[in-house]
């Protein structure tokens, strides 16, 4: 059985990462610019799975999409980053093309998962993480299990509401945890010629109050939502990752100073904070582990 492996795919608005994965490492890789229509994704997605299926015993492929998906019936309900796709039984279709096992799964809870079993979660049972990018995603871990909900909307972490008639939120609504510490909501915050969070970064390093206290802002609301989690949920262990925690180390500064000052004291007990430690291939190996969990391998 140790020589069976998995083929896991980490399908963004941008590029396509496809792995063959044996034992949490990858074997071979392929990057692909994603295409612009719906067919050409699934055209080269199948040809990704065929190249690095060749010659190896392969007992599934997860497929792992930015959006909104069913996993139970293996479709893509909506992906914001792709035209065309809403509600697309993906799994019927590359199962019918590869005659291969497929299962599909939300992007960032491929990451969650690759974080927990061979990450910075490693060992633990509990956890949350959150990756704070333009918008903020997140995944939740509970009792070993990762968490989809009724609707498989489960871990919407940036949508949780942290002020009554706040600023707009992507998503529509007002006062989301994503418009306040997310980094596009950072950068407008700050109603400045800046166009990156590192930018606010290096102000704020050099005395400028303006950036300071954006960059505090953000920090304060990201820490009451995940005062929030914690004060519910009672994990042992908050992953925080993303392109703005890698620009802004003051944040999780500001993290972990605000938290245990607004989660309530017995969920915070023994809480640890720390880093993202898996790097780009996290999707893709995410999406493979996801294979070894739903055929009962892991």
């Amino acid at each position: 059985m140790k020589s069976e492996k998995t083929i896991g795919v980490d399908i963004g608005g941008t590029k396509i990462y496809a792995g063959l994965v044996c034992e949490g490492k990858i074997i071979k890789s392929r990057k692909e610019k994603t295409p612009e229509s719906r067919q050409g994704v699934i055209t080269l997605l199948g040809d990704l799975i065929d190249e690095l299926a060749e010659g190896a015993k392969v007992k599934g492929v997860g497929l792992g999409f930015a959006g909104y998906v069913d996993v139970e019936k293996g479709e893509v309900i909506f992906a914001p980053n792709l035209p065309g796709w809403e509600n697309i039984p993906i799994k019927r279709i590359m199962e019918e093309r590869t005659s291969l096992p497929v299962f599909v799964e939300n992007d960032v809870n491929c990451v969650t998962l690759a974080e927990f079993k061979l990450g910075a979660g490693r060992g633990k049972k509990n956890l949350v993480a959150i990756f704070v990018g333009t918008g903020i995603g997140g995944g939740i871990i509970l009792n070993g299990q990762l968490i989809h909900g009724a609707t498989y909307s489960g871990a919407e972490i940036g949508h949780i509401t942290l002020k009554l008639n706040g600023p707009k939120c992507g998503c529509g609504r007002l006062g989301c945890l994503e418009a306040f510490a997310g980094g596009s909501a950072i950068i407008r915050s700050v109603r400045r010629k800046v166009k990156a969070v590192h930018e606010i970064t290096k102000a704020a390093d050099e005395g400028k109050k303006w950036a300071i206290l954006a960059l505090e802002r953000a920090g304060k609301y990201l820490s009451l939502g995940i005062a929030n989690l914690i004060t519910i949920l009672s994990p042992e262990l908050v992953i925080l990752g993303g392109g703005v925690i890698k620009a802004a180390p003051r944040i999780l500064e500001i993290v972990k100073e605000q938290i245990p000052l607004m989660a309530l004291p017995i969920a915070m007990k023994g809480v640890e904070i720390k880093l993202a430690r898996l790097q780009d291939e996290a999707g893709l190996l995410g999406a493979a582990l996801g294979v070894e969990q739903r055929l009962g391998c892991v």
